[in-house]
């Protein structure tokens, strides 16, 4: 996944804002028996994506998309899949956290305690520890 890239600071702020809201969503409706996630679907192939990979804006101005879109391609069926495993209630504890279309669904079941007691994929400063 992309770090900081010249050029998509909007993308990365809003990206980032959707996060928080789902995580604050999550908490806000969990008396109410809501589970509300923060899905990243991956690169899908799309008319947006098409344009990123190969106008000459694109190739300009996000490099590495138009570079490593190939190695980041998922098809739009494994969002799909991973949505219907979400309203399985298999992932209930993860209610306001990041779900990346890319985790390995198994092993992310298995770990449950650990993304918890980890607090993985979330989003998070992680303080400066004076001691």
């Amino acid at each position: 996944m992309w770090g900081p890239s010249p050029y998509v600071s909007a993308y990365g702020a809003a990206k980032t804002g959707l996060m928080r809201f789902t995580e604050q969503l999550a908490q806000e409706l969990k008396d109410y028996n809501v589970r509300v996630f923060g899905l990243f679907p991956g690169a899908v192939r799309s008319g947006i994506t098409q344009n990123m990979r190969n106008s000459p804006e694109g190739k300009k101005w996000i490099p590495k998309f138009a570079e490593e879109f190939k190695d980041w391609e998922v098809p739009s069926l494994r969002a799909a899949e991973l949505t219907l495993e979400l309203l399985s209630g298999k992932f209930d504890a993860l209610s306001g956290r990041h779900v990346n279309v890319s985790h390995d669904r198994a092993k992310l079941a298995a770990s449950l305690e650990k993304v918890l007691a980890d607090d993985l994929v979330s989003l998070r400063v992680r303080e400066f520890q004076q001691s």
